[in-house]
């Protein structure tokens, strides 16, 4: 019963407590981008109910994608 109940993480109300955990699809560009499959992927989660998605990592820009953490660090 109450893992159907909404719950707020600060000024964010969050439909139920089922919460998917990240996890790597491998599907992004080497510049970052996501694909239209990963998208997709993420939209069906969402409409099977689950209440919060926490996404994998995602680089910042197209130099940390291929690899590169120099200067980052």
């Amino acid at each position: 019963e109450t893992l159907f109940t909404p719950f707020k993480i600060g000024k964010m109300e969050v439909k139920n407590r089922l919460v998917m955990s990240p996890m790597g699809t491998n599907s992004a560009f080497t510049n970052g981008r996501k694909d239209a499959q990963e998208i997709d992927y993420f939209i069906e989660r969402a409409k099977g109910g689950v209440g919060m998605i926490i996404m994998g990592c995602q680089p910042l820009n197209e130099e940390i994608a291929q690899g590169s953490m120099e200067g980052y660090m």
